[in-house]
């Protein structure tokens, strides 16, 4: 339906497993005649069932209780004082006794049954290792489970604090976003890189039972909290490309165990490494193995250097590796688990790389019997391995740099086009029907230049990251902005303009560059004023630098101008944007992003990068 902006994660709860969830406007319900909205008047970011008061308990600005129809608000609550726009609400957990608890961002609010006032549990009263809180879930023994930026949490109702859970297996920098319940006791646990299936039938004793990751097909979720739900036989999980669906049989049967490597000389890694870089100063490195999946089975650990023998561990649970020969060593690390064979003991490999002191190199005594040619020779080597090895390193960083970056560029197309799209509403309720079909076509024109800059079809081969040229991108500003004047009907004028001596055809830059500070201009510049508003784009070329300034005469950005709250959470332009700059500047193509005030009223952005010129754009295919 048209009324529908944005919905957050939902559940299946209530009677009957319905499928509700909550948006900007309230309650939206899913049923076979579409989603249907139980307006609220504001956002309803968590939604739960109080079986106590048969009713749905919506929390947005307040707690609303609906009726089970979804029919009327049958009472509200007031939410803690300390609530305020800086903190927002995650999920909500409601127990047998009727007591509600609330997930937030500054730790956990509990409201007991019949009132008597909110109590909040946060690192500044001892109640909370960490403060955010992303997820609560009881289980089926009435034991209160929390997932946090910071590991799993469960509650001590003896001393009145939550503590952490299953601390050796889920890593402090792991973020649990995201907790729902399974049959036979089990508790899925999200986090941002990988799924636990964590048995917690006996609550005192949980282990991981099972986890998908890299390793077994897992995708990579998105960083902020996800909402998961369990249908009877499905696990659906939304993650970066959709939704991940687990059947309920291949998560009961999951259980190979899996070995990964979280530290290396103190130092976190990622999770499940197949192959890590480590400089070493000395001889030897202390390794922390992690083996998961192992069902509680007895576990001892060994590791064998290149092609040599595996060697126990001296002392769980960390290890210390010996004997490491100047250079690159191949490290291989193994769980040897009780009752498997040993066909099935996992292993995790790294590569590490030893910068030993030259009295420690081989080279050394071979110097010391005053073999001066030999000794020249093995110093060329020496810096030609290293010369090498350098050139390695930084081609890998910039690999991964441009990875970055075009990552980022696919998290500004779904915005770009969103944004657009929205802007059809106005058309579609006040213009008439052959001109909401004009725009509509100039969107899709519009949205089609935006996936082709996009997608590799021309690059320089000068540069390590996609370019167009300078009059390209001009062209998309003015169509853009043209769009957007047809859709405020007069309130909107803007000059596009270049200044310099080689030519807009001449110049190269990333695409999309200026696009995100121009809408930005258009919707939180000139869309809140009551009068017509103006912005001007200027593209300036000097000697070595392309200066590109985006003026305004709009409300500014002071701290007590006018901006919606969807605004201040749901607008990632600027910060993407940003994070592309920063990345061109690690590639060695400095670019900074300056802010002042309009005089008279309004904003000035400007952004200085390097000045690319052209060598020629060729097809990519």
């Amino acid at each position: 339906p048209d009324w529908i902006h944005q919905v957050f994660p939902g559940r299946l709860i209530g009677p009957g497993g319905r499928v509700l969830v909550g948006g900007y406007r309230g309650v939206y319900h899913l049923t076979d005649a579409g989603l249907q909205l139980f307006p609220v008047g504001e956002p309803v970011e968590a939604i739960g069932w109080d079986a106590r008061r048969r009713a749905y308990v919506a929390c947005g600005k307040k707690i609303y209780l609906v009726d089970e129809g979804l029919r009327r608000v049958l009472d509200t609550l007031a939410l803690p004082p300390s609530f305020d726009r800086e903190n927002t609400i995650s999920d909500i957990a409601i127990a047998d006794d009727g007591a509600y608890w609330i997930a937030s961002w500054r730790g956990v609010y509990y409201l007991p049954q019949g009132g008597g006032g909110w109590e909040l549990f946060s690192p500044g009263n001892g109640g909370m290792p960490v403060k955010k809180c992303n997820s609560l879930r009881f289980d089926s023994t009435g034991v209160l489970w929390a997932g946090a930026d910071g590991g799993l949490l469960q509650f001590d109702p003896g001393r009145r604090r939550f503590v952490r859970v299953l601390a050796e297996r889920i890593q402090e920098n792991s973020n649990v976003n995201c907790l729902e319940l399974l049959p036979e006791g089990d508790l899925a646990v999200v986090t941002d890189q990988e799924l636990l299936i964590v048995q917690a039938a006996d609550p005192k004793n949980p282990y991981v039972r099972a986890a998908f990751g890299a390793l077994n097909g897992f995708e990579l979720l998105e960083p902020a909290e996800n909402g998961a739900c369990w249908d009877g036989r499905w696990l659906w999980i939304p993650a970066a490309k959709g939704f991940q669906r687990l059947e309920w049989r291949k998560i009961r049967s999951a259980g190979r165990p899996v070995l990964r490597l979280d530290r290396l000389n103190d130092r976190p890694l990622p999770f499940y490494l197949d192959t890590v870089v480590l400089v070493a100063n000395e001889t030897l490195v202390r390794i922390r193995p992690n083996c998961i999946n192992n069902a509680l089975r007895s576990v001892s650990y060994a590791y064998a250097l290149d092609d040599g023998p595996w060697i126990p561990a001296e002392a769980d649970p960390e290890l210390t590796v010996r004997g490491l020969r100047h250079g690159l060593n191949r490290l291989r690390v193994r769980a040897q688990l009780a009752g498997l064979p040993e066909r099935d003991w996992p292993v995790a490999s790294a590569t590490i790389e030893a910068r030993l002191p030259f009295r420690q190199q081989p080279a050394f005594w071979i110097l010391a019997v005053g073999l001066a040619g030999l000794s020249l020779l093995l110093l060329l080597t020496a810096g030609v391995q290293r010369y090498r090895q350098q050139r390695r390193a930084k081609r890998l960083h910039e690999q991964l740099a441009v990875a970055r970056l075009q990552t980022v560029m696919a998290q500004l197309n779904p915005h770009v086009q969103f944004n657009l799209l929205s802007s059809l509403q106005n058309f579609i309720e006040n213009r008439s029907k052959e001109e909401a079909g004009r725009h509509l076509l100039r969107i899709s024109r519009f949205i089609r230049e935006v996936l082709e800059q996009s997608m590799p079809g021309e690059t320089d081969a000068r540069f390590p990251f996609p370019v167009i040229p300078l009059s390209r991108e001009i062209d998309g500003l003015r169509n853009y902005l043209e769009l957007e004047t047809d859709q405020q009907a007069g309130k909107l004028r803007f000059d596009l303009a270049y200044e310099g001596t080689s030519g807009a055809d001449k110049l190269c830059i990333p695409p999309q560059l200026v696009q995100p500070l121009v809408e930005n201009a258009v919707i939180h510049g000139i869309k809140p004023l009551n009068r017509p508003g103006y912005i001007s784009v200027l593209f300036r070329e000097s000697a070595d630098e392309l200066q590109i300034t985006i003026s305004d005469d709009g409300v500014g950005i002071a701290a007590d101008s006018p901006r919606p709250r969807s605004a201040l959470r749901k607008s990632w332009g600027g910060q993407l944007l940003r994070e592309r700059l920063s990345i061109l500047s690690q590639l060695g193509y400095p670019a900074r992003l300056d802010r002042s005030d309009r005089p008279g009223g309004g904003t000035i952005f400007t952004i200085t990068i390097k000045k690319m010129r052209s060598a020629g754009l060729r097809a990519n295919g």
